[in-house]
C-alpha cells in the first residue's frame, strides 16, 4: 500500500505496518501507485510516483533501515507538465507503465528482460549505451551508461572479458 501526503511517500504492508517513509526531494510529486514488487525483493521497484514537472521516479525499498530509494529517475521529453495518471500493468509481471498528464498525453513504456532479447537486439542496445556512454573525468573514470554496456556484453555469445576492458 502506498500513501502519498504532499511530498511524503509512504509505504505499508498489508496489515498497514509502515515498512518505509520518505521525503520526496526536487518536484513535488502529484501522484503515486504501487507495485506488485515484493518489499523483501532487494532494489526491485515498490512504488512509482509522478511529478509537477513531468518527471517519473521508481523507488525501491530497504527493510532493514526502513527508507526508500530513488532506483531511477525517468525524465520523458513527451511529458513537460504535471503527471495526474500512472498505472502499472502487465500479464505475468509489471512490465508496463501507463503514465498520463494534465494535457491529456498519455504514454506506454514497456520494459524488456535482457535475456529474451536476441543476439542483434543485444548488439544495438550496448552501441547505443557506447554512444551515450561519458567522457572520463579527471581520475580517468568512466561511469555510466558504458558500465551497463559493459555487463550486457556478459550476455553476449562469444563476448568476454577483452571485450568489456576495449570499452
Amino acid at each position: 500500500i502506498v500513501t502519498l501526503v504532499g511530498s511524503h511517500l509512504s509505504v505499508f504492508d498489508i496489515n498497514g505496518t509502515l515498512l518505509a517513509s520518505e521525503y520526496s526531494p526536487g518536484a513535488e510529486p502529484t501522484c503515486a501507485v504501487a507495485t506488485d514488487c515484493p518489499e523483501w525483493k532487494e532494489k526491485g521497484v515498490v512504488a512509482i510516483t509522478g511529478h509537477v514537472n513531468g518527471e517519473v521516479r521508481f523507488w525501491s525499498l530497504d527493510s532493514d533501515v526502513k527508507t526508500l530509494t530513488v532506483r531511477h529517475l525517468m525524465v520523458d521529453l513527451e511529458h513537460t507538465c504535471q503527471i495526474t495518471a500512472l498505472r502499472a500493468t502487465g500479464v505475468d509481471r509489471q512490465d508496463t507503465l501507463l503514465v498520463g498528464d494534465e494535457s491529456g498525453k498519455m504514454s506506454v513504456f514497456k520494459t524488456v528482460q535482457l535475456e529474451n532479447l536476441s543476439t542483434k537486439e543485444l548488439t544495438e542496445v550496448i552501441s547505443e549505451l557506447k554512444a551515450e556512454q561519458p567522457k572520463p573525468n579527471a581520475k580517468g573514470d568512466r561511469k555510466g551508461a558504458g558500465e551497463l554496456a559493459a555487463g550486457i556484453l556478459g550476455l553476449l555469445p562469444g563476448q568476454g572479458r577483452e571485450t568489456e576492458e576495449a570499452l
